[in-house]
């Protein structure tokens, strides 16, 4: 863990009173401390007597050390944390965070950051903001432009033009969709985009955020999703071998042209913008009930920007927040190749098309889920029954029973610590 202090030139008599702050974000390597750094001496340098300590952790030590720091009445003054139910909602219930939903409005940002998303990020005490998110990641589909040109497909906008698309995939001797299922988690991925787009989202928030004890995985549109996924299976439209091929080898099977498609997150957009011979790109996965709000599965906040209820100085702390959440500050990010919530008057000009494309995509969706994160049995034990559902020990239906089984048993003691 590194520690970088930034201070600002004090300039004669008209210099403010000095201003020490303590910045901690979640580390995300050398390119990531860079983009933070530069971002708080931007601030620094136009704010005299200001002085910034930023300091990066990792995931792990972000999520062990803040809690406790926080829970002893003390910690940064800004913080950029992990969202989830686990850190920023249980933070603000306790206290720990400003109330930021006034200030919001009268600075200037609110309207800058797309509602949805605000209220996803803020659900332990709804109505409110207590962080805000810069960045966000979704999951969607990367396809190999190459392909699709040469076999005529266009970018399909409804759910029967991308089976019509896989269909005609297949039908040229090519993998439709590389799936790194001996992983699980990417399995995941692909169910979870069917029920996005053929639940009410409504419940799914039953069932991730409230864990309503009324609330079932077993019910008709799930497990019409999962049977999808299974459907898919059988017709050939995933790698041979699904089940035993790694996350990274599935990646490798779309970079190298062997397969048109890959359902993933916006983390690999950075390798299967530079890897690949062809140029790939992106669109979200099309609804299979066209008639429910367009939701993407895992279109959510990477972290949130928060100013704790300990900042020394509070009036600077939500300043620099101002600061970080302006469009200056997303403009750098944008242009860092990083998928930001900002809504620009005119769109700079992309890093890549990819980028361009993943950006539209998420104007279009509506935020989601990465299923049983806040119960995490639930996930454990979905993705092992996705798994044995394609193996073929289970119906659709008995892979729904087993995971509401699981929610039925499991989730009560997160019921009650939350």
């Amino acid at each position: 863990m590194g520690i970088i202090a930034l201070a600002g030139t004090a300039s004669g008599a008209m210099a403010q009173e000095p201003v020490q702050m303590d910045y901690w974000y979640q580390s995300s390597g050398p390119e990531g401390l860079a983009i933070h750094e530069a971002a708080a001496r931007a601030y620094t340098d136009a704010h005299p007597g200001v002085s910034i300590t930023v300091t990066p952790y990792s995931f792990d030590d972000l999520q062990r050390i803040l809690p406790v720091t926080l829970d002893g009445g003390t910690g940064p003054d800004v913080a950029s944390i992990s969202w989830g139910a686990q850190a920023a909602d249980l933070f603000a219930a306790a206290g720990h965070l400003v109330d930021l939903t006034d200030h919001g409005a009268v600075s200037g940002w609110l309207d800058r950051y797309p509602a949805d998303l605000l209220a996803f990020a803020n659900q332990a005490l709804p109505g409110r903001i207590f962080g805000v998110p810069p960045e966000q990641a979704t999951v969607g589909v990367y396809y190999n432009s190459a392909i699709f040109d040469d076999l005529g497909i266009e970018v399909p906008s409804t759910f029967e033009e991308f089976e019509a698309a896989l269909a005609t995939i297949k039908a040229a001797g090519i993998t439709p969709i590389a799936t790194g299922g001996g992983d699980a988690w990417p399995l995941a991925h692909v169910w979870e985009q069917l029920i996005h787009t053929n639940v009410p989202f409504e419940h799914l928030t039953a069932l991730e955020v409230d864990m309503d004890p009324d609330a079932r995985y077993d019910t008709p549109e799930m497990i019409e999703a999962t049977a999808k996924l299974l459907e898919w299976f059988e017709l050939g439209y995933f790698n041979d071998g699904m089940l035993g091929t790694s996350y990274l080898d599935a990646n490798s099977l779309f970079i190298t042209g062997r397969a048109a498609m890959n359902i993933g997150g916006t983390w690999a957009q950075p390798e299967f913008a530079t890897q690949p011979e062809f140029e790939a790109r992106f669109f979200p996965m099309p609804r299979m009930d066209a008639d429910l709000p367009w939701h993407a599965g895992g279109k959510a906040p990477s972290d949130l920007l928060v100013v704790t209820s300990y900042a020394e100085d509070q009036e600077a702390a939500l300043a620099f927040l101002d600061h970080m959440l302006s469009e200056e500050n997303a403009r750098r990010l944008w242009d860092a190749g990083k998928f930001v919530t900002y809504r620009f008057d005119d769109v700079p000009p992309a890093t890549n098309a990819l980028q361009a494309d993943i950006y539209d995509a998420m104007q279009r969706t509506g935020p989601g889920y990465y299923m049983g994160v806040n119960c995490v049995e639930v996930n454990r034990g979905n993705w092992a029954a996705l798994q044995g559902m394609i193996a073929g020990d289970t119906t659709p239906e008995e892979t729904m029973a087993v995971t509401q089984g699981i929610y039925e048993s499991e989730c009560p003691k997160y019921r009650s610590e939350g």
